[in-house]
């Protein structure tokens, strides 16, 4: 390899599409000519104007010929367009997906946890709540068996020096 080759830049087709999409463009490009061809074979045998296979071969290669520059052009449009499409449709539900989807998301994860948040505060407050009743019934009994033990020794006459319970 000369040095004037290795330094000249890398040619690409114009009309070429990325290689991912060759096969369907070949497939479109065979099923279009094969298409077209048929369509000019039934009007050239149903015209029935021609003296001999030969030329009505002919007349079919004739007619569809002019077609497959314009269906190679179509296939690699239509290739390049589902390309293009593919890549619109990826942007797109990227950008409706930050635009609308996370926020809504987000949304309802701050709500969530706002209700998370609100029943444990509601469970820590009933608790709470709990707690302080049955302290209060705790207290309450602790005073009344002392004033019953303090009323029984009024009435047998004995003393009763018990101090009153919390002191």
């Amino acid at each position: 390899m000369s040095a004037m080759e290795s330094e000249s830049p890398r040619r690409e087709s114009p009309l070429s599409i990325a290689r991912k999409w060759l096969p369907w463009c070949l497939a479109l490009i065979f099923g279009m000519s094969a298409g077209w061809t048929a369509l000019i074979a039934w009007a050239e045998i149903s015209g029935g104007n021609h003296d001999g296979i030969a030329s009505t071969v002919i007349a079919i290669v004739n007619g569809a010929a002019p077609a497959v520059p314009l269906i190679v052009l179509y296939a690699i449009l239509i290739t390049s367009a589902l390309d293009l499409g593919g890549g619109f449709a990826v942007v797109t539900a990227r950008y409706l997906t930050e635009k609308f989807l996370e926020p809504w998301r987000q949304k309802r994860r701050e709500e969530a946890a706002k209700t998370l948040e609100m029943a444990l505060e509601k469970a820590r407050a009933e608790a709470r709540a709990e707690a302080l009743a049955e302290g209060r019934a705790e207290e309450l009994s602790k005073w009344t068996d002392w004033n019953r033990r303090r009323m029984e020794a009024e009435a047998n006459g004995s003393p009763f020096d018990e101090p009153p319970p919390g002191s």
